[in-house]
């Protein structure tokens, strides 16, 4: 549930009120993880038996992104932090999944590539240009940031339309794995992963708008 201040102002201390109101919530936001962090301790020196010695944070997503905030506000209350894919910059984030519509198009189209194409076709061949890369054949791209996809290695011979791509389709692939400028050429994100297709054509690539990005519908 968002956050609602219980008071009820007049009309005249409307901005007032609704500022402090803010203030409060963020006062709720930034110091939960620091009040739960000291409540984890008391309860786990009580429940042992004796006092912790070490305290570590583990996150991913949003929990890496309050890893981050934690080492900036408290860096006193863990010995390490592990903050996984961080949501930082959450607005260029978003902005970023909703800019692979505009590439892919719907599913209806006839370029549109499958989900099973991605997972298989395109997977195979991101891991055979790229598995080896750290000298270890085993399914894993250990630097997927060194994996320089060249995605013309699919690209249709004469007389050829299965088990490969058109033209369009690997023009397709080559910008979904570049990364997003704005209209003044700045970077607004870095570009997705060669490895991530499998879980990505789930729903950034499954050719219907990002959920987050239809404001009205």
């Amino acid at each position: 549930m968002p956050f609602r201040h219980v008071f009820h102002p007049r009309p005249s201390n409307l901005f007032q009120s609704y500022f402090i109101g803010h203030q409060f919530a963020d006062l709720i936001i930034s110091d939960s993880l620091h009040t739960i962090t000291d409540v984890g301790k008391t309860l786990s020196d009580l429940f042992y038996g004796r006092s912790h010695q070490k305290s570590y944070f583990l996150g991913c997503s949003l929990g890496g992104r309050q890893g981050i905030k934690a080492a900036e506000m408290f860096p006193e209350d863990f010995d390490g932090i592990l903050a996984g894919s961080p949501a930082l910059d959450f607005n260029n984030l978003q902005s970023w999944r909703a800019s692979f519509f505009p590439i892919t198009g719907p599913n209806t189209s006839s370029d549109f590539i499958s989900k099973s194409t991605w997972a298989t076709l395109i997977h195979d061949e991101i891991l055979h240009q790229c598995d080896g890369i750290d000298g270890v054949i085993d399914g894993i791209i250990e630097d997927p940031n060194i994996c320089n996809f060249h995605p013309e290695a699919l690209l249709c011979a004469a007389n050829t339309s299965t088990n490969c791509l058109t033209s369009a389709q690997v023009e397709m692939v080559r910008r979904v794995f570049g990364p997003l400028y704005g209209e003044n050429g700045n970077l607004i994100y870095p570009a997705m992963q060669p490895g991530s297709e499998i879980k990505a054509a789930e729903k950034l690539y499954a050719g219907a708008p990002f959920s987050y990005s239809e404001v009205i519908k």
